[in-house]
């Protein structure tokens, strides 16, 4: 979607959603010849509540029971969902000395699901598992952003598990780059009150799966996604170590 929409007019009739690692650690992966500066950040929609889970029947409480258990040569089968968090799952098996069994998903949901049906024992959920969470039968074991879950603000952050790296993401809408100043902040604008306005569908999904809307625009939002894309240079080179 990036590489076409970069292609497409600037005027504000083309515009493609995405969520903002596509145009971080994607893009530096790839190698695509393209980076944050060739889009017009429009805004981000919603945030994701992206943690480690696993199922409550398995009474581990935190990551730290997890990784003990790894060390007691238990396996752990750990799904993911993307490169980056497959490499964040790898620099969490170094930090401690483990090796994970990690199986790669496509989306949080498959993850979820896998989780449910006992494929997997633990793995990334970006929202989803709110409702399990809810009746008990998920536990979020760790944040994977570098700010607390809200469901389970006691549960450690991968800085915590020594990893100095954190998977922080938003839904965003971006146009090509050179998009007139006046049709950005517009399109911005409209996308920001929709999201927020409680008497919508979209809205209550957002406020139920992501915990409400977060609506990031402008200089922000262009310095957070060329954050994303320097950072992810630094987490392949780590890996890389």
């Amino acid at each position: 979607m990036l590489k076409a929409l970069s292609g497409m007019p600037n005027d504000g009739t083309a515009i493609g959603m995405a969520v903002t690692e596509s145009l971080g650690y994607n893009l530096a992966s790839a190698k695509a010849g393209l980076s944050p500066g060739d889009f017009a950040g429009l805004s981000t929609t919603a945030g994701f509540q992206l943690g480690i889970i696993g199922r409550t029947s398995d009474g581990w409480k935190t990551m730290n029971d997890v990784i003990a258990a790894a060390k007691n040569n238990n396996e752990i089968r750990f799904g993911t969902m993307s490169p980056r968090l497959a490499d964040i799952a790898y620099l969490l098996e170094q930090a401690h000395g483990v090796k994970f069994n990690v199986v790669n998903y496509r989306g949080g949901k498959a993850v979820l699901d896998a989780i449910n049906a006992g494929d997997v024992d633990i793995g990334f959920v970006a929202g989803p598992q709110a409702k399990g969470v809810a009746a008990g039968d998920l536990v979020e074991l760790a944040s994977a952003l570098s700010t607390p879950l809200n469901a389970t603000p006691d549960a450690p952050l991968l800085s915590d598990l020594g990893v100095p790296f954190n998977a922080d993401g938003y839904f965003v809408f971006v146009g090509p780059k050179g998009m007139p100043a006046d049709a950005q902040s517009a399109l911005g604008d409209a996308i920001a009150s929709i999201v927020s306005n409680p008497e919508l569908k979209v809205t209550k999904i957002i406020n139920r799966v992501f915990g409400g809307a977060t609506t990031i625009k402008g200089a922000e939002l262009d310095g957070f996604l060329q954050k994303g894309f320097t950072g992810a240079a630094d987490l392949m080179k780590a890996v890389d170590q």
